[in-house]
């Protein structure tokens, strides 16, 4: 799995998408904003966003309502209940931080 913005990135744009494409196509019952979440670091209440899935490219576009908040470390999550299309889950949770510039 990839995705954008990179890991500890910095100087990301506010109005910035998160992306996380997988190697496989996943179920739709996992593309969800319990399995794909955004968070500020340190807080556990969710980004408000909708979240899209392009199945040509296997990518999970999560799209905030509002522009993030500039210097503000935030936390995109894949949890294990993103699944493929088997029902497998994914073997871990993937975790990202970054930070949006000014």
């Amino acid at each position: 799995m990839s995705t954008v913005p990179a890991g500890n990135a910095t100087g990301v744009a506010p109005t910035t998408n998160v992306t996380a494409t997988f190697s496989e196509n996943m179920s739709p019952s996992s593309r969800d904003g319990q399995a794909f979440t955004l968070k500020e670091k340190g807080s556990s209440t969710k980004i408000v966003a909708a979240i899209g899935y392009d199945a040509a490219t296997d990518t999970a576009t999560l799209d905030p309502t509002n522009s993030l908040r500039s210097r503000v470390t935030y936390k995109a999550v894949v949890s294990t209940g993103a699944k493929d299309l088997e029902g497998n889950p994914l073997a871990q949770q993937y975790r990202r931080f970054f930070t949006a510039r000014q």
